[in-house]
């Protein structure tokens, strides 16, 4: 994918001010219902934006509440690891337009999925999967992998 212009800027503020404690992010949404989008979707455009979304993974608009959401956790605790980002929360519809339903046709980045579209799919000879073994087993693994109140936080 692309990289865009404010990711750049993201990362390179993200790592200034990361090191004076400060968590740099945004979040780039895509149509999200409000009066505004509301009216967008009632206008001339309406119809193009029907399309994204049902084109899209999601098939829906987002809500103002989950956007809310992904800025709550960024700025919450469970946030604390987060910086430097940026959040593209728009139900797929980017993906959809460079790699799906929605992409030009002829588009060089579909194009280049199509052509490799084979190159996903590996097999691992024995010999291989021995090598992927032996390099796991010399992984140290220090402390807890997870805190203690994980299951609590994602309510297991």
């Amino acid at each position: 994918m692309k990289n865009h212009p404010l990711r750049t800027v993201i990362v390179l503020i993200g790592a200034g001010w990361g090191k004076r404690g400060a968590r740099i992010n945004t979040i780039s949404p895509g149509i999200i219902i409000t009066p505004l989008a509301n009216d967008e979707l009632n206008g001339p455009r309406g119809p193009g934006y029907r399309r994204m979304m049902e084109l899209c993974a999601a098939g829906r608009a987002g809500t103002p509440d989950e956007v809310g959401t992904v800025g709550a956790l960024l700025m919450g605790p469970d946030g604390a690891f987060i910086t430097g980002s940026d959040f593209l929360m728009d139900g797929g519809v980017t993906a959809a337009y460079w790699f799906g339903e929605l992409a030009p046709p002829g588009t060089a980045e579909l194009d280049r999925l199509q052509d490799n579209y084979g190159a996903v799919s590996a097999e691992l000879s024995p010999e291989d999967a021995r090598e992927l073994e032996s390099a796991a087993s010399k992984i140290k693994v220090q402390g807890a992998r997870y805190p203690e109140n994980l299951p609590k936080l994602v309510g297991r």
